[in-house]
């Protein structure tokens, strides 16, 4: 990528290079002791144990007190959030969203459709906020 002008195909294909490496070449890689290259299902575990013990006894307490019609409005907004907000905000582009298919596959949001294309150019300003 020497070039002033990269092309969105280059950016993805630098991309697909970053994050399909066979798992035998990131052990030699200098960042996989910090960085989380590849998905694995007890990430997911590690992430949901400490969720699931916040947010349960949470749901009990909203039917409990009367407003549990209201998780009905709350689990909408995070459908809303997380497939089509958090998606195009940051997922569209994560070198993880750059992968084939049409499911994400990564830590964070592994399995969710992806419902934008990708895009390897950096964040505008209203992005950021």
């Amino acid at each position: 990528m020497n070039s002033e002008k990269t092309s969105a195909n280059e950016i993805q294909g630098d991309a697909m290079s970053i994050c399909n490496q066979p798992l035998s070449e990131c052990n030699n890689c200098g960042l996989s002791e910090v960085l989380m290259c590849k998905y694995e299902v007890k990430d997911t575990i590690i992430f949901l144990i400490p969720f699931l013990i916040a947010f349960i006894p949470v749901i009990i307490g909203i039917i409990l007190s009367g407003y549990g019609l209201w998780l009905i409005a709350y689990f909408g907004f995070l459908i809303f959030f997380f497939i089509i907000w958090e998606n195009r905000i940051l997922c569209s582009y994560c070198p993880y969203y750059a992968e084939e298919g049409k499911t994400l596959r990564c830590h964070a949001n592994y399995g969710l459709p992806k419902t934008w294309s990708y895009h390897p150019e950096p964040l505008s300003h209203s992005e950021q906020i």
